[in-house]
């Protein structure tokens, strides 16, 4: 019952999600929102007195970057998270999905670039790539208006509890 009830429900939902992420029928072009596929490498701070430490590492990490070294080696060598064995990669997301601080300089940066700076968050500090950025269809907004402006009718003469709503 469960795999009936939530498991294949909610399979069914992802899939669903891709394939409109991924349409491109003008009809649904007032719903999109922009994505960006992003790596990281974090430098986790668990004890703030091991902060200026931390910071020093990753500074010398982002350097190393920028001088030409591989992204995904130093993700794999230094990361502290389960991104670090897919060489830091996040996958796509879009807004809302992660910290407010990640996400603004995420989305600040282009397509190819590394962010110029280590990025403060409360799980530590990370150092940026944008892989790539797209513009997808959100399915969630598509899916909120339907039921926003679905128009219920009762063919049988009983409460409707959606008068209240319309008051």
């Amino acid at each position: 019952k469960y795999v009936e009830r939530v498991i294949k429900p909610l399979v069914l939902e992802q899939k669903v999600q891709k394939a409109f992420a991924e349409n491109t029928i003008d009809e649904y072009k007032n719903f999109t929102a922009p994505e960006v596929r992003a790596s990281h490498i974090l430098f986790a701070v668990e004890n703030e007195k091991d902060d200026a430490k931390i910071k020093k590492e990753a500074e010398a990490v982002l350097k190393r970057i920028k001088a030409g070294e591989d992204f995904a080696k130093l993700a794999a060598e230094f990361g502290s998270d389960g991104t670090k064995d897919a060489g830091g990669d996040l996958g796509w997301f879009g807004k809302g999905a992660m910290v407010p601080e990640f996400e603004n300089a995420v989305f600040a940066l282009e397509k190819g670039q590394l962010g110029e700076n280590l990025v403060k968050t409360q799980f530590g500090y990370h150092i940026i790539r944008v892989d790539d950025k797209r513009i997808a269809g959100d399915f969630v907004a598509f899916m909120d208006d339907i039921i926003k402006n679905a128009k219920v009718k009762f063919y049988i003469p009983i409460h409707n509890p959606f008068d209240a709503v319309k008051e």
